[in-house]
């Protein structure tokens, strides 16, 4: 499999504007080509991360259903990173024998970000998501479940779309959501994404095999306030 590093983009989907960043994939065997965007409101743009190597978990795990190794086409990598999500991809591999651990090449070293100044975390709106928001915040300060961790500055949502002319249909949860965390000080930062409907077989083995690498792919690419 062949990729590249990921380009920014800026347009105007489904009546909002928006900022994000795309990579390209070439499948080897099937010539299939696709793509995996992330972004966010055209007002967030600041969160978007300028490091080349933010999709890298996805972009292994997705290998790994594939069974094909991966060019990186000259994109500057943290080695620390890709070894570290190299042994997540061999721990999948150790529940999932029918996986295979690419091989990675055609990358240059380049170390990453210090920690920014930031802290952030993912909420869907449930019950769990908005607990791990509370504990966070001065509200849970003298609750026994306080979390030691830094006060939590904002809060990033999830909006799958498999192009981001859909966008708009997801309006009325995240601003529900956007509501009861205002509330708590915590700003949310709605995160668009089609990382889960790209391909196929992503959408297929998302729950059990890609689902993490997911996640940390879309953390990474909006990290520029939080770091790594």
């Amino acid at each position: 499999m062949k990729t590249w590093p990921p380009e920014r983009f800026n347009m105007l989907a489904g009546g909002r504007h928006v900022s994000g960043v795309r990579i390209r994939l070439l499948e080897e065997r099937s010539g299939t080509e696709r793509d995996i965007w992330t972004a966010v409101d055209a007002a967030n743009a600041m969160h978007l991360s300028d490091r080349e190597d933010v999709f890298l978990p996805a972009v292994i795990l997705y290998a790994m259903l594939v069974r094909e190794d991966i060019d990186l086409g000259g994109m500057r990598v943290d080695p620390f990173f890709l070894r570290s999500v190299l042994f997540a991809a061999r721990q999948y591999r150790s529940w999932y024998p029918q996986l295979r651990v690419p091989a990675v090449a055609g990358w240059t070293a380049e170390a990453g970000p210090p920690p920014g100044e930031r802290t952030a975390a993912f909420c869907s709106g449930g019950v769990d998501g908005m607990f791990t928001a509370l504990r966070h915040t001065d509200l849970y300060r003298n609750e026994p479940g306080r979390s030691s961790e830094q006060r939590l500055d904002h809060a990033y949502h999830v909006l799958y779309s498999a192009a981001p002319d859909g966008i708009a249909a997801h309006e009325n949860a995240a601003a529900a959501l956007e509501a009861a965390l205002s509330q708590w000080g915590v700003e949310l930062i709605r995160i668009y994404s089609n990382i889960y409907l790209f391909a196929p077989r992503q959408t297929q083995r998302y729950a059990m095999v890609t689902h993490g690498a997911a996640f940390a792919s879309m953390a990474h690419a909006v990290s520029q306030l939080t770091g790594e």
